[in-house]
């Protein structure tokens, strides 16, 4: 149950909500911070920016066509020199930053390029049987794109561009149109209504209650004891409704 505040309590009140905000997920951080030191050591953190942290650990945002290139394993008799795969590096090189995350996405579940000397490999696949009908058929977990034999670039372009923006599976789950994490509008509006009937939602607008001559605020959830402590300030002067 909530627990009502009076208005000479409000300073302490947000005190204590501020403490208690800024230290509500120290447990959760602290996880993260350990997980994180387990595999990049602490110790050489002082040594690196932000920025090359986060290359090390995530790739680089801008995605280099010519690494890209360098970086391909051709399988079932493909080489940089077949027809196939001169006319997928030369569609692949007219492609906007945008195509090429989506297309990066599309084979491997992300849209940033390999970390640097970490051995992840594009591989090229050739469906040799498959004709200008067919889509590419990506697998994502080994990092693999399997190209149908294209008649031209025009036809290769067009299929491509439709499989990586038309047919990505990877985060469909948080990809709604309406923005949210839900699969369909009747989950996020059931997930809405079970937090309002918990009833004071913490962070909303709430309209004060009038006692007399004394203006009361609605105290949030509790902090996990189902508990705050607040110290009163001094009264205040005079007369009248505030807040």
């Amino acid at each position: 149950s909530g627990k009502r505040v009076r208005w000479e309590e409000r300073e302490a009140f947000v005190e204590a909500q501020v403490q208690f905000r800024t230290t509500e997920c120290r447990r959760q951080v602290n996880a993260i911070q350990e997980g994180f030191n387990s595999v990049i050591p602490s110790v050489i953190l002082p040594l690196l920016t932000w920025r090359e942290l986060e290359r090390k650990a995530c790739g680089t945002a801008v995605i280099d066509v010519e690494e890209l290139e360098k970086n391909t394993e051709y399988q079932s008799g493909l080489s940089k020199d077949h027809p196939l795969i001169v006319k997928f590096w030369k569609v692949v090189k007219t492609f906007s930053q945008a195509d090429l995350a989506a297309l990066l996405a599309f084979v491997w579940g992300r849209k940033r390029m390999p970390v640097p000397n970490s051995g992840d490999h594009l591989k090229i696949d050739y469906l040799s049987s498959r004709g200008d009908n067919y889509l590419p058929q990506a697998h994502t977990c080994f990092f693999a794109v399997d190209l149908p034999d294209y008649s031209s670039e025009s036809v290769l372009k067009e299929k491509l561009l439709y499989a990586i923006y038309g047919c990505a599976a990877i985060d469909n789950d948080v990809g709604n149109p309406n923005g949210t994490l839900y699969e369909s509008d009747e989950e996020s509006e059931a997930e809405e209504a079970a937090v309002e009937s918990l009833g004071v939602i913490p962070g909303s607008e709430v309209k004060p209650e009038r006692e007399e001559s004394e203006s009361w605020l609605v105290i949030p959830l509790d902090h996990g004891d189902g508990e705050v402590e607040v110290k009163p300030t001094a009264p205040r002067q005079g007369g009248g409704g505030g807040g």
